[in-house]
């Protein structure tokens, strides 16, 4: 479990976050909208801005596609294992994000 990961225990149930909302990256080509990292597997993250997926090979937002049109490429690609994965990943590269 990562620190972001805090698991809520509250009698028979548990709840885990699975978006989270980030502020405070500036990135030139995004506007002043936060950007979300979101769960889509188990150690398997996305970051999305306004419905966009961000490519690790290209630096650029993408449509994503439906789960079963998403090849091991593909998530490759768009996938990082934590959160703290994805915002250290967001804040080595904020300047060519596009």
């Amino acid at each position: 479990m990562t620190m972001m990961e805090k698991t809520v225990q509250y009698k028979s149930v548990s709840a885990t976050p699975v978006r989270y909302m980030c502020n405070g990256i500036n990135c030139p080509g995004w506007w002043v909208n936060p950007f979300y990292i979101e769960n889509r597997a188990i150690n398997s993250w996305a970051v999305m801005y306004n419905g966009l997926c961000l490519n690790t090979a290209t630096l650029h937002m993408e449509h994503e596609p439906s789960p079963s049109n998403r090849s091991d490429g593909y998530l490759i690609r768009h996938r990082f294992d934590s959160p703290e994965m994805a915002i250290e990943f967001i804040l080595r590269n904020a300047e060519r994000i596009k």
